[in-house]
C-alpha cells in the first residue's frame, strides 16, 4: 500500500449459511448485521468459531490454521488455503456437502459485494455481484465467469477498491 493511499475495510451487512449441517436445529441461518456492532454469545461447544470461520471462508475461502508459522503474506496464504481444503469435513454432513454454502454483502466504501462459495470450494464463487451503492447500478455480474474466474475477478477486486497491493494481503488482515 503506498504512503497516501487510505485503507477501506469492508464492513459485513449480511451472512447467509445454507445447509450449515453442524448446526441441526436451525442449518440455515440469516443474519442481517445493519449496526457497527454484531455480538455473538453462546456456550461451549455450540458452534461459536465455526460460524466465524465460516464467515472468514466466504470473505477469503481460507480458514486460518492457529497453529501456522508466518513467513511472508504470500506463504501465509498458500499454506492455509491448504488447510481450509478439509477444514469443513466432519461439520457438514455428506449429504448436504454439495449444497453447504455461505453468503455474505460486504460493503467496501460506494460498492456492495454479493458473494456466494460452496463450503468445500475455496477457490470458487457460485455468484460474485458488485452494486454501486449511490446509483443503485450493477458495476459486475459474474454469471458469464467461470466460478473459478469469478474468485479470481472478486480477489483483484476486492483488494484494488480496499486500498491493498494483493488479494494476500487482504486475507492476512
Amino acid at each position: 500500500m503506498s504512503q497516501s493511499a487510505k485503507l477501506v475495510l469492508p464492513k459485513i451487512k449480511k451472512v447467509r449459511l445454507s445447509r450449515f449441517s453442524l448446526f441441526s436445529l436451525q442449518p440455515n441461518i440469516d443474519i442481517d448485521i445493519s449496526g457497527g456492532v454484531f455480538c455473538l454469545a453462546g456456550a461451549n461447544g455450540l458452534g461459536k468459531s465455526t460460524f466465524l470461520s465460516a464467515l472468514n471462508f466466504a470473505i477469503t475461502g481460507i480458514v486460518p490454521d492457529p497453529d501456522r508459522g508466518f513467513m511472508s503474506v504470500d506463504e501465509y496464504y498458500k499454506y492455509c488455503v491448504g488447510y481450509s481444503d478439509d477444514y469443513f469435513t466432519g461439520k457438514i454432513s455428506e449429504d448436504d456437502r454439495e449444497a453447504a454454502t455461505v453468503d455474505v454483502h460486504l460493503q467496501v466504501g460506494d460498492f456492495l459485494y454479493q458473494l456466494s462459495r460452496g463450503i468445500f470450494e475455496p477457490q470458487e464463487l457460485r455468484e460474485f455481484v458488485i452494486l454501486r451503492l449511490s446509483s443503485g447500478e450493477s458495476v459486475l455480474d459474474g454469471k458469464d465467469l467461470t466460478p473459478e474466474q469469478r474468485h479470481l475477478e472478486y480477489a483483484k477486486r476486492i483488494a484494488a477498491d480496499t486500498g491493498l497491493e494483493s488479494f494476500q494481503q487482504f486475507v492476512f488482515l
